[in-house]
């Protein structure tokens, strides 16, 4: 039903709409009730980590079973945005907190959360989920994969936190 060429173990798909990756863990990982199920792990892109700023809570909004479009993961960030100059032309700086809700992209059952460090990278997956191949195949209708991603994302607005975000990036390094 999925073609397999989808499913290769490591490879990225995207849902664009969200800045959500999905790649399998493994190529296929058990047969349940005569249909074939995938371990499955979802991350945040680089482009929807600098929406987010600073993570400073991850909470998973379902229990073990999730359908599509449910809220999956409640994302509590805060970053820097520039308010306004002062007199003599100085940049200030203001603290914007808030959240984003991640929704799942497909029916599933939630199998591990890694949710407990203080930041992500977009290698990080966020969520191990089990999926059948029937949930997989009605989520592809809304993923697209990791090269066509990186040119969508081009035409966009860097994210809100993305010169922030560039700058953490550098510092971890130094």
């Amino acid at each position: 039903m999925v073609p397999p060429t989808l499913l290769r173990a490591g490879r990225k798909l995207v849902s664009p709409s969200q800045h959500l990756w999905i790649r399998a863990r493994d190529s296929f990982l058990c047969q349940k009730s005569g249909e074939k199920t995938h371990l499955l792990e979802l991350g945040l892109t680089q482009r929807g980590i600098e929406d987010i700023g600073d993570v400073q809570s991850i909470a998973l909004q379902q229990n073990a079973h999730v359908r599509k479009g449910q809220d999956l993961l409640r994302v509590s960030w805060e970053g820097h945005s520039i308010s306004q100059a002062d007199e003599l032309y100085h940049t200030t700086w203001e603290t914007v907190e808030g959240f984003t809700m991640i929704k799942s992209p497909m029916t599933g059952i939630i199998q591990e959360t890694d949710i407990e460090k203080p930041w992500i990278d977009a290698d990080d997956a966020l969520v191990s989920m089990e999926a059948t191949e029937k949930a997989l195949f009605t989520a592809f209708s809304n993923l697209i994969c990791e090269d066509s991603y990186n040119k969508v994302i081009q035409n966009m607005p860097p994210g809100r936190f993305a010169e922030y975000v560039q700058e953490q990036d550098v510092s971890a390094i130094a």
